[in-house]
């Protein structure tokens, strides 16, 4: 492959091969595109593209979500952009309808409970499920301490309809092969709503 002048710029600015860089920054320091454009002040499509050029294997969109996952300022920065979207009137209403059509359709419904539960599954029971259950433990008993938030939450859960939605609910997870692998207290509440 015949090298760019910003590929020979970058060479003579790291003092290293092109294709031994990217293969660096990106398999050995675990570093996404993004991460690897600002380093080299280079957009991200290009370093894509001279990977492809390289014939340096791209990672699955897996693979990528979780790394994305783990860099701090991407979180912040998609945390920012959602939130700027969700403010949009037009954009709520749309994903709103478009969810409700989608979740008429039974594979789409089947496919994203499985996957929920799934990852659920991975998050809660995995090498770091400890460290995620004293977080959420913590998380909510500062919730707890809110007075708003602790009126809420008790209004909520003595109305008829709080109860009938986990009526069904528990009824289909006692219907399924659920209750045999339950924990004791998640068995005990869906029992209890259950018997409605």
């Amino acid at each position: 492959m015949k090298k760019t002048e910003k590929m020979l710029e970058i060479e003579k600015q790291f003092g290293e091969d092109i294709e031994s860089l990217l293969r660096r920054l990106y398999y050995d320091e675990n570093k996404i595109l993004i991460q690897i454009s600002e380093e080299l002040g280079i957009h991200s499509i290009s370093i894509k593209r001279w990977m492809k050029k390289l014939g340096i294997p791209a990672r699955t969109r897996s693979e990528v979500a979780y790394l994305r996952s783990q860099d701090e300022n991407y979180r912040q920065k998609l945390t920012d952009a959602m939130y700027r979207r969700w403010e949009n009137d037009e954009y709520r209403q749309q994903r709103s309808e478009y969810l409700k059509a989608k979740w008429k359709e039974d594979e789409y419904r089947q496919k994203i409970t499985k996957g929920n539960q799934e990852a659920s599954k991975r998050y809660w029971e995995g090498e770091d499920g400890s460290k995620h259950r004293q977080k959420a433990s913590e998380h909510m008993k500062r919730m707890w301490q809110n007075d708003e938030y602790r009126r809420n939450q008790i209004e909520t859960r003595a109305s008829d309809e709080y109860h009938k939605k986990m009526s069904e609910y528990a009824k289909e997870r006692w219907a399924s092969d659920w209750r045999h692998t339950a924990k004791p207290q998640g068995f005990a509440c869906v029992l209890h709503f259950a018997r409605r």
